[in-house]
């Protein structure tokens, strides 16, 4: 089974401040865009995951996906992954989540679909806060909390998206966790206006 792991970029991003749990209160507008990973699923003796790119094996989502699918399933896990990257790492984009919501999407529908729709976005919000969004079949949505509250949003963007990517990595944790040393919050009021402007004007 071939699958495409398509990225996603925030069109909107703010950070409305801190959790009990330790991640950030978030608003955002999330658009897949169309810079795919391809992931391939095989039949397997076991589990092995292989990337072209990044992080192999036990150290890869997708493998962490696979695992956590089969131990919900009950069954041994029997699957080769193969991943071949185009989405950078470390850009934002969302490839690492992308990957591991297409394993699990892939899995599901290769053992009959025993998990539905909800039950795979609770499994996916345990890999990774973006997981829940490429599990949607919407083109995007507007995320809240950790980025998992998703509102699946009916518009499409036109014409062209011009995306550069600087050629280095930016780690996620860091930049949260230079923020909650700054304090750069937005009040939530704020964010949420912010959003239905953005959400209105495409």
């Amino acid at each position: 089974m071939k699958l495409q792991a398509c990225g996603k970029i925030n069109l909107g991003l703010w950070v409305v401040g801190r959790r009990p749990d330790g991640y950030h209160e978030l608003v955002t507008l999330f658009h897949r865009i169309p810079l795919c990973d391809e992931v391939i699923l095989e039949p397997g003796k076991g589990l092995e995951v292989r990337a072209s790119a990044g992080p192999q094996g036990e150290e890869n989502l997708a493998y962490r996906a696979a695992l956590l699918f089969y131990r919900r399933h009950g069954s041994p896990p029997r699957v080769r992954i193969t991943i071949h990257k185009r989405i950078p790492l470390g850009a934002g984009l969302g490839g690492g989540s992308a990957d591991a919501a297409a394993v699990l999407l892939g899995l599901n529908r290769m053992h009959g679909q025993p998990f539905p729709p909800e039950e795979l976005r609770a499994m996916g919000l345990t890999l990774g806060s973006d997981v829940p969004f490429f599990l949607l079949e919407s083109e995007a949505a507007v995320g809240r909390g950790r980025g998992e509250v998703l509102r699946p949003i009916p518009f499409r963007l036109c014409g062209h998206l011009l995306l550069h990517y600087p050629g280095f990595p930016s780690s996620t944790v860091e930049v949260y966790a230079l923020l909650a040393r700054k304090g750069i919050y937005t009040p939530e009021s704020v964010a949420e206006e912010k959003a239905a402007r953005l959400v209105q004007a495409m």
